[in-house]
C-alpha cells in the first residue's frame, strides 16, 4: 500500500511578492529598529561629556591656583618675617626676606600693600633710604584708611632720616619739609573716625612732626640780630669769612659724622624712629 507524500507547505512571499532566495539575510533594520537612534543618542552623550570636561578644566585650574595662593602667602610672610628678624646678626638675611616679602607680594590678592611695606623696612634696614621711601609710597597708594596712617609713618622716617643723613647740608631741609608734607596730608590719622591702630600712628606722626620742627631751620629773620642796628654795627655788613681752622675743624666734625653713619652708630633718637615697630606677623 503505498502512502502519499505530504507536499511541503509554501513559504509565504515576502512584502515584495517573490520567494527568498538561499544565501538572503533579513535587514539590520527591520530586525532593531531602533538601534541607528540609539547610537545616535549615545553620541551625542559622549560628546556633551567630553564638552563640560573641558569647560571644567579651566575653572578647577584658577581655583587650584587661587588655593594655593591663598595657602601659600602666609607660609611665604612669616619664613619672610623670620629671615627678617634673622637680619639683625644677619645681614645676608635682610636680602633673602627682601626676596620671599616680593614673592608674598605676587601670592597676596587682597592686601597688596602688604610685600611694598615689607621690602621698604627691610631697605630701611639695608641703609637704603631712597628705596625704602619709594616702596613706602608705593604702599600708601594701595592701603586702606587705617593702615595707610601705619604707612605714612614708616614713609615719613625714611624721608627724616634722609634729612638726618645729610647733616647741616642745605639739602636737608628739603627732606624735611617732605616729611612734614606727608603728615600735613594725614588728616585721617587724627581724626574720630580712625581706628585704634590708625589713632596710635597719628600720635607717632605728631612726634615725629614736633622732632623735624625743632631739626628744621629756623624762620627767616627768627633770632638775626643784624636787622637791628641798635648798635650800627652789625646791620648791613657782611660776615667775615671763617679762618682755616674753622674750616679744618668743620671737615672733621663731618667726617666723623659720615663714619658713625656708615657704621650705624646714630643717637638714640634715630634708633627709636626705625620702622622696625610695624613688621610683626600681622602684615
Amino acid at each position: 500500500m503505498t502512502i502519499p507524500t505530504a507536499a511541503p507547505p509554501s513559504t509565504p512571499p515576502n512584502h515584495e511578492g517573490t520567494q527568498p532566495g538561499a544565501g538572503t539575510r533579513p535587514r539590520s533594520d527591520s530586525a532593531h529598529p531602533g538601534s541607528t537612534d540609539t547610537a545616535a543618542v549615545n553620541d551625542q552623550r559622549r560628546l556633551r561629556r567630553r564638552r563640560l570636561l573641558r569647560w571644567s578644566v579651566g575653572p578647577a585650574a584658577v581655583a587650584l591656583l587661587i588655593a594655593g595662593k591663598l595657602l601659600g602667602t602666609p607660609i611665604l610672610n612669616a619664613t619672610a618675617v623670620s629671615a627678617y628678624e634673622a637680619g639683625v646678626a644677619d645681614p645676608m638675611e635682610y636680602e633673602r626676606s627682601q626676596r620671599l616679602f616680593t614673592l608674598a607680594g605676587f601670592a597676596n590678592l587682597f592686601e597688596r600693600e602688604v610685600s611694598p611695606f615689607n621690602q621698604g623696612d627691610v631697605l630701611f634696614r639695608l641703609g637704603d633710604l631712597p628705596g625704602a621711601q619709594a616702596q613706602f609710597e608705593r604702599a600708601l597708594g594701595l592701603a586702606g584708611p587705617d593702615r595707610a596712617c601705619q604707612v605714612r609713618v614708616n614713609l615719613v622716617l625714611s624721608i627724616e632720616a634722609q634729612g638726618d643723613a645729610l647733616g647741616d647740608v642745605p639739602g636737608a631741609q628739603a627732606h624735611y619739609d617732605a616729611a612734614l608734607a606727608v603728615i600735613d596730608e594725614a588728616e585721617y590719622c587724627f581724626s574720630e573716625q580712625a581706628g585704634s591702630e590708625a589713632s596710635e600712628a597719628g600720635d607717632r606722626l605728631m612726634e615725629a612732626q614736633e622732632r623735624i620742627e625743632e631739626n628744621s631751620d629756623p624762620e627767616p629773620g627768627e633770632g638775626d640780630d643784624g636787622d637791628e642796628g641798635e648798635d650800627g654795627e652789625t646791620e648791613g655788613e657782611p660776615e667775615s669769612a671763617p679762618d682755616q681752622s674753622t674750616l679744618e675743624q668743620l671737615e672733621e666734625q663731618q667726617a666723623g659724622a659720615a663714619q658713625e653713619r656708615a657704621e650705624g652708630e646714630q643717637n638714640q633718637e634715630s634708633r627709636d624712629y626705625e620702622p622696625a615697630e610695624y613688621d610683626d606677623a600681622r602684615w
